[in-house]
């Protein structure tokens, strides 16, 4: 089977990047011998992006009509609204033989290869105040013509699946749920964690939240519960990583540190924004415990994360975490911060820092199960797309 894929996310969202690097992994590990992903990108992609999913695909397209905004990509765009059917992807695809195509634009419900197109969540039903109206507009226009123009819909929770049946009833026969999963690379469990973390400055012990700078990801409530903490346990740190721009906030960032002044915590959590993937893995192998008061996701990469690794994870008490089920996860209450800070002080009296290596063995041999029924669950909707 040959998968035609691009790339998904940008510099202000990596959760697309991370999870098509995933996708491609799980289905090198699993069916490299059946399935042929092939990449299609513009002539301006990011080199370091395509050097990270070289191992796992087999043939890489440059184009330039994957160029946004360019007079080939603006071509392509006219040709599909006048004939509902993008002649230029179809020429692309035929050239190398392409079963099935995924997460890669929108080419027209006449367009002869079957598509299919990830949906990462419907944050702006629920959090409408996070989105400007003509976003919310635009989301749900896009939403509608992703499932008029797509073989199969795939969303990554059950509780996105009753959210896009809610919101396109119509199409409820094409959706799908394809759970991803974070694979962790097998020299991440024999390093050692402190090596990497030294230059840092940061104490050997600590809390870790990996989330982007957004105000939904809820760090706000974090420092508040520092701030209870901090007379009894001025000891107890969080370190923050994750991309400190967010579009929608563009001023969230200097607030939080000002928040973290103004409550009396500035000696207590760092914010290092985003950090090489190999120190990432580092900072949460060497926490005591992740954190996620998150109060909205699609599917927590930072509680696969927590999976992948054999790690405690505090987690908001939400229906999404809940399906995601992280084997040593203590839920809290994501609007109040002395749940929080009761639950970390436990966690922090009761855990020392760095791997626990009787969790993270358990957590490798299940992950090769994960990743496996990952892969096939995915497989298994390109094929239904291709034969039904």
């Amino acid at each position: 089977m040959r998968v035609a894929f691009t790339l998904i996310g940008c510099k202000l969202w990596t959760g697309g990047s991370n999870y098509l690097k995933n996708l491609l992994n799980a289905l090198h590990e699993s069916f490299s011998s059946d399935i042929n992903p092939i990449l299609f990108i513009g002539n301006d992609a990011p080199v370091n992006e395509i050097d990270s999913l070289n191992p796992y695909i087999s043939e890489v397209v440059q184009d330039s009509s994957f160029v946004l905004w360019t007079l080939p990509w603006i071509a392509r765009q006219v040709f599909r609204k006048a004939l509902d059917r993008d002649l230029v992807a179809e020429k692309l695809f035929t050239k190398y033989q392409i079963d099935v195509v995924f997460h890669s634009g929108l080419f027209g419900t006449r367009f002869p290869f079957p598509c299919v197109n990830w949906i990462p969540d419907f944050q702006h039903l629920y959090m409408p105040e996070m989105f400007s109206r003509r976003e919310i507009k635009l989301r749900d226009r896009y939403f509608k013509t992703l499932a008029r123009m797509s073989k199969r819909i795939v969303v990554s929770s059950e509780c996105a699946r009753k959210d896009f049946e809610s919101f396109l009833p119509g199409y409820k026969d094409r959706v799908n749920v394809v759970k991803f999963v974070t694979k962790i690379p097998d020299d991440v469990y024999s390093s050692d964690p402190q090596e990497k973390l030294n230059q840092y400055g940061v104490p050997e012990k600590f809390f870790h939240l990996p989330n982007q700078f957004w105000k939904h990801k809820n760090h706000l409530l974090v420092i508040k519960a520092l701030k209870l903490l901090k007379k009894s346990h001025s000891d107890i740190y969080i370190v923050c990583t994750g991309n400190i721009s967010d579009y929608r906030n563009p001023g969230y960032f200097d607030f939080l540190k000002r928040e973290i002044s103004e409550n009396g915590v500035k000696g207590q959590i760092a914010l290092l924004g985003l950090v090489p993937l190999d120190h990432l893995y580092a900072f949460l192998r060497q926490s005591v415990a992740i954190l996620n008061p998150s109060l909205f996701e699609g599917w927590s990469t930072t509680v696969e994360e927590a999976k992948s690794l054999g790690k405690k994870v505090l987690l908001s008490d939400i229906p999404v975490h809940r399906e995601q089920q992280p084997p040593e996860g203590t839920y809290l209450n994501p609007t109040n911060p002395d749940d929080l800070a009761e639950k970390m002080l436990k966690v922090w009296e009761e855990t020392e820092p760095g791997p626990d290596f009787q969790m993270e063995t358990k957590a490798r041999s299940l992950l090769k199960i994960r990743v496996r029924s990952f892969a096939e669950t995915f497989v298994n909707v390109m094929k239904k797309a291709i034969y039904e």
